[in-house]
């Protein structure tokens, strides 16, 4: 016997959706677009061939590989305001939507409460802040863009399982930071417009900004340095230290100050996470990978890099001094409103605003606006102190997924997969510490972070009990 929600189904599939498709065609014909207009049933058929057979999981892939072009991630002419990512994330949202529909329940990998419930109390107060803020053409926007954020985090649970998570996933990441790696020192030496930025004379690759692809590499490398170290044939090895070099290039062709200081903390948190790791064997892989570093530094490190480098310890130039004008608007701003904060993604406009930031602001920069360069500041000015202790309880509960779930892995004899999960974590501190001079709370690796954290503990899950995994840390 059908129920009012199988009929309901049935409905939909058989009249409903074929005849919004049809709806949506028609109204393409009308608009100056009319070439469009296939592109729903198009849609449609591709849907049901991904959900056939079972590829939707490759649409978050697609997202995770794109993530290192983001300033390629737009289609082309009139619909360049759409991008690529949007495509693969709507598609994958639509197919677990009539997963769930059909199943009439929800996924069993989502089902984590507590981080759920962290993350929702984060975004209500976020939401409440923006309610209050005087800049509500920013908060608003970027609202929609948090709870975008949060559904791919949401997604990336549910379709990621055991071999993404040990092959599939580290290997795009890898690979695409590697790719843009390539062009950010082929942009370094050609200066090709595309890769280069003529006005600061940094390379780019294919990021929208240095300070990113400088993030992005530095998150990427404790999952090749893993991929080094676990690596049994000695071609992957040799593959392993060319990915590692070209990457610790582009750091330095990114004229990254911040990312030269982060990379050097990196290095020390990989040296420190892999120590059991330094056996003769690997040892000399280490050493290897040092040498080929030190040599590229003294001959691929502009002399201008050097400078730029140095200039952290000397006397501070005019950027360095902007820098830290935001902290200073940052404290006023949350001593003014110390609770639930100004509305989140209000720095930039207040920062305009301020004295101090019309004392800072350049003739060729006409809004004055200028983001606090730290996320943390971002979050404690958009949603007090009260937003950024949920923030902090996000981060730290997602750290101890990563240990607990390291514990777990050793408790039931997977050290494969113990080692995978650190370097994860590596990467997840790595890009906690370039947030402290970065501002993007939304940043996709952190999103990609917050759900592998729970992947981890989720695969981890196995008979052994607590204390045996509490032995196995130590």
């Amino acid at each position: 016997m059908k129920t009012p929600a199988n009929k309901l189904m049935v409905f939909s599939f058989r009249y409903a959706i074929p005849g919004a498709m049809v709806i949506i065609s028609l109204v393409l014909l009308a608009t100056p677009f009319p070439y469009l207009a296939p592109l729903p049933a198009i849609a449609l058929l591709a849907l049901l061939w991904f959900g056939k057979r079972e590829l939707f999981p490759y649409l978050f892939y697609g997202i995770v590989l794109l993530i290192p072009f983001g300033a390629y991630r737009g289609l082309s002419g009139p619909l360049s305001f759409v991008r690529l990512h949007w495509i693969f994330a709507i598609t994958l949202a639509a197919v677990v939507s009539v997963g769930i529909l059909l199943r009439k329940r929800i996924p069993p990998e989502v089902k984590q409460g507590r981080f759920w419930a962290l993350i929702l109390l984060f975004y209500i107060v976020n939401l409440l802040a923006a309610v209050g803020s005087k800049f509500p053409e920013a908060s608003a926007p970027f609202m929609l863009l948090l709870a975008a954020g949060y559904l791919l985090v949401a997604l990336g649970m549910i379709v990621v399982d055991q071999k993404g998570f040990a092959q599939t996933l580290p290997r795009v990441i890898v690979g695409s930071v590697f790719v843009s790696s390539l062009l950010v020192v082929f942009g370094s030496v050609s200066k090709t417009p595309l890769f280069f930025d003529a006005v600061s004379g940094r390379a780019i690759g294919t990021a929208p900004d240095p300070n990113n692809m400088s993030l992005m590499i530095i998150f990427s490398l404790p999952l090749a340095v893993y991929f080094l170290l676990a690596a049994r044939r000695p071609l992957v090895r040799r593959a392993m230290l060319l990915v590692i070099a070209m990457d610790v290039a582009a750091v330095i062709a990114t004229f990254s100050r911040g990312g030269a200081l982060i990379l050097g903390f990196a290095t020390l948190l990989m040296f420190w996470e892999f120590r059991s790791l330094i056996v003769p064997r690997n040892l000399g892989l280490l050493m290897g990978l040092g040498g080929l570093a030190l040599v590229a530094l003294l001959l691929l490190t502009p002399e201008a890099y050097t400078q730029r480098v140095q200039s952290v310890r000397g006397r501070p130039d005019f950027s360095m001094r902007r820098r830290s004008s935001y902290l200073v608007v940052a404290r006023d701003l949350i001593v003014d409103r110390p609770l639930f904060g100004s509305g989140p993604d209000t720095f930039s406009a207040s920062y305009a605003q301020s004295k101090i930031g019309r004392s800072f602001k350049r003739k060729s920069d006409k809004s004055g606006e200028r983001k606090a360069h730290n996320t943390y500041a971002e979050v404690l000015v958009g949603s007090g102190l009260i937003g950024f202790s949920l923030f902090a309880a996000l981060l730290l509960y997602s750290l101890k997924s990563f240990t607990l779930a390291r514990c777990h892995f050793l408790a039931s004899g997977r050290e494969g997969l113990a080692l995978l999960t650190t370097a994860y974590r590596t990467s997840f501190l790595s890009l906690l510490a370039y947030l402290l001079i970065y501002s993007d709370l939304n940043h996709k690796y952190l999103l990609v972070s917050l759900a592998v954290s729970q992947i981890a503990l989720r695969l981890a899950q196995t008979p052994a009990s607590e204390q045996e995994a509490e032995d196995a840390c130590g």
